[in-house]
């Protein structure tokens, strides 16, 4: 077995299964501030992206419908996205329609947080730390 480090060096991007794709891509950039990069409107493909980096794919979904997930069950339940000021962009968010799911939190480390959730119901997380993750 190979003891030397990984030559992953990010995450690409993220995909989202959507039932309009189109949409939602569209949502993501009016409310998140988030760029077209890609778009092959014939395929429902889209790629959207954050000037500091961070991608989401939007691709379109079967026709089933999606299975009710709690917060704790297997598999991925969110995606973060960082801020420079919290409550500006809580407030920006919420005066562009975004509900949050609870009251804004702050943890014993001074981290600000909150949950809501995307048009299609994917839960999105709004972060802010004092000291950003791997800085230390």
């Amino acid at each position: 077995m190979k003891t030397d480090r990984s030559v992953i060096k990010s995450i690409e991007h993220i995909a989202i299964l959507a039932s309009d794709p189109g949409a939602l891509a569209r949502w993501y950039c009016e409310t998140l501030a988030f760029t077209v990069l890609v778009a092959t409107e014939a395929k429902g493909q889209f790629f959207v992206g954050l000037p500091e980096g961070g991608v989401v794919e939007f691709l379109p979904a079967n026709d089933r419908t999606r299975a009710h997930q709690v917060s704790d069950d297997a598999g991925i339940r969110h995606i973060a996205f960082t801020v420079d000021d919290y409550d500006a962009s809580a407030r920006w968010l919420e005066e562009n329609g975004v509900e949050f799911n609870a009251p804004h939190k702050e943890t014993t480390g001074g981290n600000r947080m909150n949950f809501f959730n995307d048009p299609e119901g994917n839960l999105l997380q709004l972060v802010w730390r004092p000291k950003p993750l791997g800085s230390e």
